[in-house]
């Protein structure tokens, strides 16, 4: 599977809000991995390019943006991957959301000695607080990026 730029006007790109503008670029994305097999999905973002990972990697907390627990208990098939961790760290170094960055490497601390400690996730009321709030902002972020680099999302049409 190749990488799926999205067809828009340049119109389109500069006029879509923020929101709008990161969902549809990571639509076809999502689409193709949908309750499809780990196979299929690393295929899928395998296929992407370094940076719809990385706003992939960002929409999976925006979407569940009400938390790192909510996330938790929406994807525990993600959550438990050493990998998904390491794709989060990644996506957020790319895109320079250095705060997003920090509340990830603290969150996927505290998972992992609870985890270790053979007890739940709880008590992080304060942690989701502060990450749909980080979310909020850095979606701005991530659609300026998108529109500074739309080579690696859109194929243009006049």
């Amino acid at each position: 599977m190749g990488t799926t730029l999205i067809r828009m006007t340049r119109q389109e790109l500069a006029s879509l809000d923020d929101t709008a503008l990161c969902q549809k670029c990571v639509q076809p994305a999502a689409l193709a991995m949908r309750g499809r097999g780990s196979d299929v999905r690393e295929e899928v973002y395998g296929a992407l390019t370094p940076g719809q990972r990385a706003v992939f990697m960002f929409w999976v907390l925006y979407a569940h943006g009400r938390g790192w627990t909510q996330m938790c208990a929406e994807l525990p098939h993600l959550v438990g991957e050493d990998s998904f961790w390491l794709e989060l760290k990644l996506a957020a170094k790319h895109l320079h959301l250095d705060e997003l960055l920090a509340q990830t490497e603290a969150f996927e601390k505290h998972l992992r000695e609870a985890r270790a400690a053979n007890r739940p996730v709880q008590g992080k009321e304060q942690d989701d607080a502060l990450l749909a709030k980080t979310l909020a902002r850095d979606i701005h972020t991530v659609a300026k990026y998108i529109r500074a680099n739309p080579g690696q999302f859109v194929e243009l049409k006049d």
